[in-house]
């Protein structure tokens, strides 16, 4: 028998009503197309250094695009200018679309093994990436995406968190 989330944390066996309600939960092809289109046109942005190509796939440039940083880089944060940081860098989006219009190097994201996991207007990614700048992995991780309908058809993502190794 498989436990559910609850009970592990509960310590409750599974029960029927947790399973049924779990297999209700759907990813339709339509919209699993439409967001693997949305992550293609994010991969051509980055490739052709196009932030207003960008700007039309997220919410707005208030969204959460952060790595998470944490161990000795963290540390050397809190050390050297701010002792409040936990981690998360705020107004990400917003550099990354300036880091794309000026940056001379070529700059490329590569996704492996997509996940999608779909509830209704609302869409879960999470995938294996690369970042290769000048043709050389620059960093590697896993990287997730909430995404969600506004208008009821168009794909948006609400937000962009990413795990960072550097190099091969």
């Amino acid at each position: 028998m498989t436990l559910s989330l609850a009970a592990c944390l509960f310590g409750h066996g599974s029960s029927r009503a947790e399973e049924t309600y779990a297999s209700r939960r759907e990813t339709s092809p339509d919209d699993s197309k439409a967001i693997l289109q949305v992550m293609t046109k994010f991969q051509d942005a980055i490739k052709t250094k196009n932030p207003k190509a960008l700007s039309t796939l997220v919410l707005n440039d208030h969204i959460l695009f952060t790595k998470v940083v944490d161990g000795k880089e963290k540390q050397m944060i809190n050390d050297s200018s701010d002792v409040n940081f936990d981690g998360i860098n705020y107004g990400g989006y917003l550099r990354f679309a300036q880091l794309l219009a000026t940056s001379k190097e070529t700059i490329e994201e590569k996704i492996y093994n997509v996940n999608v996991t779909q509830d209704g207007p609302i869409a879960w990614v999470m995938f294996d990436y690369q970042v290769l700048r000048a043709g050389t992995v620059s960093n590697h991780g896993v990287e997730t995406w909430q995404m969600f309908k506004p208008d009821g058809k168009t794909w948006k993502i609400l937000s962009v968190v990413w795990s960072s190794h550097d190099g091969p």
